[in-house]
């Protein structure tokens, strides 16, 4: 995917990235470079995982930070602790990234 940014003085900008392997810590990097919005990108992230307390970052709920998690995609050393938790969550979520299955028709005939 190419994304087109604005001129830059005399300049125009692209860049190029596979989308689903970008980490955050490489997003803050281009967003910084592309001088986007840096209260939208620094912005903590909140997933209301726990419904009892609301609003708390991501980092606190998970125990891990999004750097440890960059490092560890990256293939940087991680600690074991942290890798398991990454590791934990990846297995509790892998139904997320699974395409679903395709139902055929009821009476089982095929259509026309």
């Amino acid at each position: 995917m190419t994304i087109q940014t604005e001129i830059i003085g005399a300049l125009n900008v692209s860049v190029s990235f596979e989308a689903r392997r970008e980490t955050v810590g490489r997003t803050r990097f281009l967003s910084d470079y592309m001088e986007r919005s840096a209260k939208l990108i620094s912005k903590v992230p909140t997933a209301d995982l726990d419904d009892g307390a609301p609003l708390q970052p991501d980092e606190d709920v998970y125990g891990v930070t999004y750097d440890q998690i960059d490092d560890f995609l990256e293939g940087k050393a991680v600690n074991q602790a942290v890798a398991g938790t990454i590791a934990s969550a990846c297995r509790a979520t892998a139904h997320k990234r699974t395409l679903p299955m395709a139902h055929s028709s009821r009476s089982g005939r095929q259509e026309r």
